[in-house]
């Protein structure tokens, strides 16, 4: 792809790179458009044939919205070819191991592991404005219910940690061996902020205390995924949660962590969102899971 950017393309993809959600906001289908005759355009030809897009996109390219850039006929490219994109080709390589792995599995294994986490709470981005309601996730249990119904209704044995039940040493204890993890949690620069231990917080939660003897902050860093978590081979990741990675080297570290753990699947948002409109979309996704269609299908 850079081969496509040299000259103005390339300089036209840096300068906007670091504020692509504003000049999307403010340029609209412009700045997509231009974007795909950058990036897509030239190969378009090579492209008519092909159902599946694996990209592999580096630097800046990284966190470009890539489903919505907007071809000449002004259609989506999600809407002409279902997308993977890959932070990198180890990462291919080591996903190919775990599909390879996942289909290896001797019959008669126990159901199909599913966690589910939703709205962690307090976690340290309420008290880092000092106040304990601050950034909770009031639409995260709609999106929860469904995505228990949805997992149950296609066999998965589902386990669902909410509030101060999710914690960091419940969340390696309930994810290890699972086939699928959906967590609707605030995630910060590639780390996920899950509930705090040993904290009480005062009337109005304008206060807190906290309990050195049990205090955990509650924070997964991708060290901690990469060296802890065992998924099952071939798991699927979700990751409900806004700005989950803020440049490509959080994206990198994020993606590289579960896929350590056996992730085949990792689906993260790059931008800011509100929690209502999130909750809305995975809503919509589990609910299309429950009439037959693939993660990737209800997606489009």
């Amino acid at each position: 792809v850079h081969s496509v950017l040299e000259g103005p393309g390339e300089h036209f993809i840096e300068t906007i790179a670091s504020s692509m959600e504003d000049s999307i906001r403010i340029y609209g289908s412009t700045i997509l458009r231009k974007l795909y005759s950058l990036c897509i355009l030239p190969v378009e030809h090579c492209l008519q044939d092909s159902h599946e897009l694996v990209l592999v996109p580096s630097g800046a390219l990284c966190m470009m919205p890539w489903p919505a850039l907007v071809s000449r006929r002004g259609r989506f490219l999600v809407e002409s070819h279902q997308l993977r994109v890959l932070p990198s080709l180890l990462l291919m390589k080591e996903i190919l191991g775990h599909h390879v792995a996942s289909m290896l599995r001797l019959p008669g294994r126990s159901r199909r592991r599913a966690l589910v986490i939703g709205n962690p709470f307090p976690t340290s981005f309420n008290y880092g404005t000092g106040n304990a309601e601050d950034g909770e996730l009031v639409h995260a249990a709609a999106e929860t219910e469904e995505a228990e119904a949805s997992l149950a209704d296609n066999e998965f044995a589902v386990r669902t940690l909410t509030g101060g039940e999710a914690t960091r040493s419940n969340f390696f204890d309930a994810a290890t061996d699972a086939n699928w993890v959906h967590v609707a949690a605030h995630v910060e620069s590639s780390n996920l902020l899950l509930a705090m231990k040993g904290v009480s917080h005062g009337v109005q939660g304008k206060s807190h205390t906290i309990d050195p003897s049990t205090f955990d902050d509650g924070v997964v860093q991708p060290q901690h995924i990469r060296e802890t978590l065992r998924l099952a081979a071939g798991a699927t990741v979700i990751l409900s949660a806004c700005n989950a990675c803020k440049s490509s080297d959080d994206l990198f570290r994020l993606c590289a962590s579960f896929v350590t753990a056996g992730a085949k699947v990792v689906l993260l948002s790059i931008w800011s969102l509100v929690d209502e409109s999130t909750s809305t979309l995975m809503r919509r996704v589990y609910r299309s899971m429950r009439h037959g269609l693939t993660l990737q299908a209800a997606l489009r």
